[in-house]
């Protein structure tokens, strides 16, 4: 799944945040806010940090991930605030599926 979590995410609603759980993965951009990767820490699933708006590296990271039987899960943001970039959520899309994963953004 592909989700962008930036504006539903706050520090109040993280104790009852369930996007993912034990023996999944949240593969997430490595430059996305502090607040993405402390409502990730509160999950129960390994975080993965893949490079910065990269296809070529979330391809890599979900291909190592081929043999688990469980939805990865890819947290990006909309707008990188720091940056001032987007995600390249076609692009991005198109890795997932072509790793017969499903994308949601």
């Amino acid at each position: 799944m592909l989700h962008d979590l930036h504006d539903r995410i706050s520090s109040e609603s993280w104790p009852d945040f369930d996007l993912a759980g034990r023996g999944d993965h949240l593969l997430i951009d490595a430059d996305s806010h502090a607040s993405i990767y402390d409502a990730c820490k509160t999950q129960h699933a390994e975080v993965i940090r893949f490079r910065h708006n990269d296809p070529e590296d979330l391809a890599r990271r979900l291909a190592r991930l081929q043999r688990s039987h469980r939805q990865p899960h890819h947290v990006t943001e909309g707008i990188f605030s720091m940056l001032g970039d987007s995600a390249r959520y076609g692009r991005l899309r198109a890795v997932k599926t072509r790793n017969g994963r499903h994308s949601h953004r």
